[in-house]
């Protein structure tokens, strides 16, 4: 996992000598004395290790794609990758879950975070597994029972990495993950995965989906 801190600015409307328009931007500093700007501190974290990151990284150390010839073919084009397709693997990482090294790269996070003295107002998430399991290891408070008092936790399609064919990019429906998790507010997640079914952000405009999702996560937070 890793931590970085970003100040998000927002155009203030309702203070600012201006045409009302808002806009927002991310950067590593906070907005200059004077500037018309609403600011968030946002702690951005990437989930630790998942049984698909271990998966195709021991896949490749171990070049398994030389033992076939369509295998080796998709290696070609996908490189280490080509171990998440439904073709090499079936299902064997839909939802991928931590490892045991992530579950202590999330630990190691939780220990910086508090050393750090970190007060968190809210935790958003994407609904994959990997990333709820890493928030829920970093932050403590967000277990059910906890003696701390529990920041709201809140999960969107909007914060998932990019979307492609793989299937450790797919998730659970919003129920399944409700049922794991029941501390989290699904609200917002579709009940199927929808943006896996049928709008992969992949082929010559999938940079293009996941630049404007990006921009909408902004304007969310």
């Amino acid at each position: 996992s890793a931590s970085s801190q970003v100040a998000l600015s927002t155009g203030d409307p309702g203070t600012c000598a201006d045409t009302g328009t808002s806009r927002v931007s991310l950067s590593l500093e906070p907005p200059a004395p004077g500037t018309c700007a609403a600011e968030k501190k946002v702690h951005l974290v990437r989930h630790a290790q998942g049984t698909h990151n271990y998966g195709e990284r021991r896949a490749e150390e171990r070049k398994e794609y030389r033992d076939n010839s369509r295998h080796a073919e998709l290696y070609e084009k996908h490189g280490r990758a080509y171990h998440l397709l439904w073709e090499v693997t079936g299902d064997k990482y839909v939802d991928a879950q931590l490892t045991t090294a992530g579950r202590l790269q999330a630990s190691k996070l939780e220990f910086e975070l508090r050393s750090a003295d970190v007060s968190l107002d809210a935790v958003y998430s994407s609904p994959t597994r990997r990333a709820l399991q890493t928030a829920f290891i970093a932050v403590p408070a967000l277990k059910r029972g906890s003696r701390t008092r529990s920041p709201p936790a809140i999960a969107t399609d909007l914060l998932r990495e990019r979307v492609a064919n793989y299937t450790s990019d797919a998730r659970l429906r919003a129920s399944q993950l409700a049922a794991l998790f029941p501390a989290v507010d699904f609200g917002l997640v579709s009940e199927e995965d929808e943006l896996y079914q049928s709008n992969k952000e992949d082929g010559p405009d999938g940079a293009a989906k996941l630049r404007a999702r990006a921009l909408r996560a902004a304007e969310w937070l």
